[in-house]
């Protein structure tokens, strides 16, 4: 590639394009300086890192030149092959391994491929501490192909990602009706080998064969587009519950028996029951986005939840630090303490104690769900706006007389209704959450709130 654009380094990960942002001669010298970086972290040491790639159709060539370049910088790799994103954090942290890189582009569509990169533990890897040195290091540096040979082991994951998997499921022989659309993509392994250990439950596969060309719909569960067959389907078999993933299997969003999206932060209140007596009284984490139901229900059962920053690397930091147990995300990743200071996305978890939790009170789905909607949720919503610090001074003035925070963007709080604006990393955008204790004021605030937007020159998205 003969020239790199600097902006595919992003702030969790590398992602661009493919061939015309990210190519194999990229992918190369990722691997290369991405071993350097190991190395230099770890003198002395014999550096083994995990590799493994998603089905997207750029991915088997991208793999085989970070083999390469991993190769020229003696570093040893362990492939596990093909894997979906939390079966490549499990085998980071199963092998303590010093670092460990997925080849995929998440939720992207199939023109994308990108690389998610870890330190040990499954320790991520995030623009501040090492891709945007990557990125200095390749956009300043030739690099001439060694072609040394490879130190390779091709170690087995999947059966002790499963067993451990299954190790919260206390009924084995619970009997439940559940549609999954995997978007042919990395989860249906996950979720097809999963449920073999379970006969009595009964399990309709959408979609289910990798095809990195995405035939039916992008992998991204937040499109709503992309739910519409699974809704169906859930409603048409008479299902209990309907699952849908993204691309590499690190998102999992539910669809309730009456064909109706269940939002994330519901799902983490409803687990409150299970996560805060299985963590002993560890905190509970929710992204401030989440409705406030989720601290209420934490607390009602005796445990601490705490308001954490939007994006994975901030929510797996906070859990390290705070010695969390689990952790949820409005977008739809479920984050766990796997192993001792091991946390990262493990959504089986929460697969298994849904359907404990439906197991036990003997309700459907909707009906679990219904006494957590008590609050009105504008969901999030976006505005193009230029002078994004012009706006959020704006926000700040105007809310003065609110509880004010900025843990990340700015948060206001007043005792009915709260907000959250922040500014988008990479585009000319403000995020908004709102949520209000009645329909009409969260209509009310959300029209307050565009109006600003509007009268600085925004637009809505």
């Amino acid at each position: 590639m003969e020239k790199i654009d600097p902006a595919i380094f992003k702030a969790y990960d590398i992602r661009g394009i493919y061939p015309v942002a990210l190519d194999e001669d990229l992918a190369y010298k990722i691997g290369r300086v991405f071993a350097q970086m190991i190395k230099k972290e770890n003198p002395g040491k014999k550096i083994v890192i995990v590799l493994s790639r998603d089905m997207r159709l750029s991915s088997p060539s991208l793999h085989e030149q970070v083999l390469q370049g991993f190769a020229d910088e003696e570093v040893e790799v362990i492939d596990i092959g093909l894997a979906s994103t939390p079966l490549f954090y499990f085998a980071v942290a199963t092998f303590k391994a010093d670092a460990g890189m997925q080849i995929t582009a998440s939720h992207n569509p199939k023109a994308y491929n990108g690389f998610k990169m870890t330190r040990q533990k499954a320790s991520p890897v995030n623009g501040d501490n090492g891709i945007y040195q990557m990125r200095d290091a390749i956009l300043s540096s030739n690099f001439e192909k060694l072609n040394k040979p490879l130190k390779v082991q091709d170690r087995e994951i999947l059966a002790l990602y499963l067993e451990h998997a299954r190790q919260y499921v206390k009924d084995k022989g619970m009997t439940k009706k559940i549609i999954i659309d995997s978007a042919n993509a990395m989860a249906g392994i996950d979720l097809a080998s999963f449920f073999q250990s379970f006969p009595n439950i009964e399990v309709t596969y959408l979609n289910q064969k990798l095809d990195g060309s995405f035939p039916a719909h992008e992998a991204n569960p937040l499109k709503e587009e992309t739910l519409e067959t699974l809704k169906k389907q859930v409603l048409e078999r008479k299902a209990d519950f309907g699952i849908a993933t993204d691309g590499d299997g690190d998102r999992y969003m539910f669809i309730d028996e009456k064909g109706q999206y269940v939002r994330s932060d519901l799902v983490n209140a409803l687990l409150a029951r299970k996560t805060v007596t299985e963590g002993k009284g560890e905190p509970i984490l929710y992204d401030l986005r989440s409705s406030k139901v989720v601290a209420e229900e934490v607390e009602k059962y005796g445990g601490r939840a705490l308001k954490c920053r939007v994006g994975h690397s901030f929510i797996k930091k906070q859990m390290r630090e705070v010695d969390a147990y689990f952790a949820a995300e409005l977008s739809g990743h479920f984050y766990l303490e796997v192993m001792p200071d091991s946390y990262f996305e493990f959504p089986l978890f929460v697969v298994a104690k849904l359907m404990e939790i439906l197991e036990e009170a003997k309700k459907p789905l909707s009906e679990m769900i219904k006494p957590l909607r008590k609050y009105f949720h504008t969901n999030e919503f976006n505005f193009k706006i230029e002078d994004k610090e012009k706006a959020m001074a704006a926000f700040e003035k105007k809310y003065q007389d609110g509880q004010q925070f900025k843990l990340d963007g700015l948060s206001i709080e007043y005792p009915s209704w709260w907000f959250n604006v922040r500014m988008s990393n990479t585009e000319p955008l403000l995020r908004f959450n709102l949520e209000s204790d009645t329909e009409e004021e969260m209509q009310r605030k959300k029209e307050e709130v565009s109006q600003i937007i509007l009268s600085l020159g925004g637009e809505k998205e």
